[in-house]
């Protein structure tokens, strides 16, 4: 299989909605209003929200958006991967591999200090994916979340 794995830049707003797709998909979400093109555009540019997109035949089959945690205690930045998911037709194929290694190198050659993911523990797939990739580091944590929209 010949995927192409790409770090999106702001002009590529049609493959970051494409990967808003295959999250839908994957993550089973229910119907959501999505953000406008600019807003997408905007994380993009900014340069604190990274895509990166694994294309088979120009058509987005799985992808990651991670996003840059600056830090108080280092000039080093932390990645912080929010989501990955691979298409179900094309998992356990190493497209999430793929897509790992290049948010690794990126951050490598950017200077970054530390790539993280989370995956919650019931999640017995993605835990073992993330394992498989030898971490240098697994701690265990519970996330808390509080809603501001009230």
């Amino acid at each position: 299989m010949d995927v192409v794995i790409k770090k999106l830049e702001e002009a590529e707003i049609e493959y970051f909605k494409q990967l808003l797709s295959v999250f839908d998909i994957v993550f089973e979400y229910e119907p959501y209003a999505r953000p406008n093109e600019a807003h997408l555009a905007k994380l993009l540019r900014e340069n604190s929200c990274h895509v990166f997109v694994a294309l088979l035949n120009d058509q987005v089959i799985a992808g990651l958006t991670a996003y840059v945690l600056e830090q108080y205690h280092s000039t080093k930045p932390i990645l912080y991967i929010q989501d990955l998911a691979v298409l179900t037709a094309y998992q356990r194929q190493g497209v999430g591999k793929k897509l790992m290694y290049a948010a690794k190198t990126y951050c490598m050659e950017q200077n970054f200090q530390l790539l993280s993911v989370q995956a919650e523990k019931q999640d017995v797939e993605a835990v073992s994916f993330y394992h498989s990739l030898e971490p240098a580091e697994v701690l265990e944590a519970m996330y808390f979340a509080y809603a501001t929209d009230q």
